[in-house]
């Protein structure tokens, strides 16, 4: 079954400053993979009009293929993940959100898949 159609097929994200902590404590990102057409729209979303457009489009991008998180705190209580919002904007600054963009991407290019099938670091 191709990876993006894989239901169980997801990758994960920590954000830079976040690498360092434990790993229980670490808040992660869980994507879907995405197929080639999919990619090439969500590469259209990025090239948004003002930067509140931009910022907008972004977060919906991300958010369609977020499907879940783990660790996530607001410094009181855990933020729960709704399925099917777009939450990404609610818990990220703006450069998170780029942060995000570039790892998924970067998750969905061919170096990075044959790396993940052939067992490679």
């Amino acid at each position: 079954m191709p990876i993006a159609l894989d239901p169980e097929a997801t990758h994960e994200y920590v954000l830079e400053r976040d690498q360092k902590r434990p790993d229980d404590e670490r808040p992660t990102f869980v994507f879907r993979y995405m197929t080639k057409r999919q990619l090439r729209e969500f590469e259209q979303w990025r090239k948004g009009g003002d930067d509140e457009d931009v910022f907008d489009a972004l977060d919906a991008a991300i958010s369609n293929r977020l499907v879940g998180w783990r660790s996530m705190h607001d410094g009181k209580q855990p933020v729960p993940f709704v399925e099917g919002e777009s939450q990404a904007g609610d818990v990220c600054t703006p450069r998170e959100l780029i942060e995000l963009q570039n790892a998924i991407v970067d998750a969905n290019t061919l170096d990075t898949l044959q790396k993940k099938d052939s067992g490679s670091p």
